[in-house]
């Protein structure tokens, strides 16, 4: 079985976060500045619908913030701890790379954690979005029109 691997890039409008997700337990997140582009937010906004870009705007904002405040010096290791997954199902250890991959202050550290936690929240709940949508009748009879399926009077696939 080959490993599931997902890359998930958002843009906001200030910053860029990137989450590699890979089969085994770590999950390495960095953030980092970006330029300022009008295109990358009308991207966002197409891809992930009106009402959720400002609550990446937001997240990406605090993830800016955050290292701009450590000069860009942070970086995040996140573990899968629990057979769950949700925001807390995962421990963060943030090192600071200026002092030769040291501990970050404590205030740094769960700054970092929280913005984290409140970008796996948003994913979730995009995530959550998307399943109930392809799981609504509405997407399955969409699929089966546009695959043009046909039954036979079991129900069976003809």
């Amino acid at each position: 079985m080959t490993p599931l691997k997902l890359l998930v890039r958002a843009w906001a409008s200030t910053s860029k976060i990137s989450i590699f997700l890979g089969s085994g337990r770590r999950v390495m997140v960095r953030a980092w500045k970006a330029p300022t582009v009008t295109e990358k937010a009308g991207a966002l906004r197409a891809e992930f619908g009106g009402d959720t870009l400002p609550e990446l705007e937001r997240i990406g904002q605090w993830l800016q913030n955050v290292q701009r405040e450590a000069f860009y010096s942070l970086r995040a290791t996140m573990v899968h701890r629990d057979r769950h997954y949700h925001e807390y199902s995962v421990s963060v250890d943030v090192t600071d790379t200026r002092h030769n991959y040291g501990r970050a202050s404590q205030t740094h550290e769960d700054d970092l954690a929280d913005a984290l936690r409140s970008f796996m929240c948003w994913a979730y709940r995009l995530l959550g979005r998307e399943y109930d949508y392809l799981t609504s009748e509405e997407a399955i009879v969409e699929a089966i029109e546009v695959n043009a399926c046909e039954f036979d009077e079991h129900g069976n696939l003809a």
